[in-house]
């Protein structure tokens, strides 16, 4: 069963659904140290994780596939670097069906004034 996926820094890509409905998964890591292939997360690759608290993505992330965490009702963790923001919010339904995630991107894209 896995509960933790650390991703170390020469993975290129996740593929479309490679880690959805993986029902115990809590927490998803990518290393980010050194530099590293451009890393892709395709289409609903976390999608569906009901247990996921926490995913971290790294500085290389270079592109995020529809849905990447889609329906992950317990996903209020994620360290997403800010320069990142506009990849995610480009992406379609990135963080749909998780609404703590939803609101707190909302909070980091458009702060209150």
């Amino acid at each position: 069963t896995l509960v933790k996926l650390w991703v170390p820094n020469t993975v290129k890509s996740i593929e479309t659904w490679a880690f959805a409905e993986c029902s115990n998964l809590e927490e998803v890591v990518c290393e980010d140290r050194g530099g590293g292939p451009g890393l892709s997360l395709g289409l609903m690759a976390f999608a569906a994780c009901p247990m996921l608290k926490r995913a971290v993505l790294p500085t290389r992330l270079c592109a995020v596939g529809n849905g990447a965490f889609r329906d992950d009702p317990s996903l209020t963790d994620f360290v997403v670097p800010s320069d990142h923001y506009p990849l995610l919010e480009r992406t379609y339904h990135v963080f749909d069906k998780c609404p703590m995630a939803e609101a707190k991107l909302a909070m980091l894209w458009h702060p209150p004034t």
